[in-house]
């Protein structure tokens, strides 16, 4: 994906696995950084505000400053834009799973998520 300065996509890609990874999504992954507010609830209760590292039909993927375990659920809050829709932006609101932690230098977590239910035109 190649974004300008001032945060509009330009283009898009497509994550493709490389060749000795096998892919096991079911639907493919875009490569788009945007906004997203995501709510943890119970003893990891807290919302972080991060950017998205890619997204796809059933799950996203963001770096946050933000300690939760696997399975922890959240709320979700994203709208799509138009480049990826080819409309007009598109709020998304729903629920999703943490599936997979990647732990980086610093004090980000590569927070990957399965979503459980989505609702469109809510944000």
């Amino acid at each position: 994906m190649t974004v300008s300065r001032n945060g509009r996509i330009l283009s898009l890609r497509r994550v493709t696995p490389l060749p000795y990874e096998k892919e096991v999504r079911a639907y493919p992954r875009f490569e788009v950084r945007i906004p997203v507010a995501a709510r943890f609830a119970g003893a990891a209760a807290q919302e972080v505000r991060a950017q998205t590292e890619n997204v796809s039909a059933r799950g996203l993927f963001f770096f946050a400053e933000v300690q939760v375990p696997e399975g922890s659920h959240f709320e979700f809050t994203l709208t799509l834009p138009p480049e990826l829709t080819l409309t007009h932006g598109i709020p998304i609101s729903g629920t999703a799973r943490v599936v997979r932690l990647e732990k980086r230098l610093g004090t980000k977590v590569g927070v990957g998520a399965c979503i459980e239910e989505y609702h469109l035109g809510r944000a």
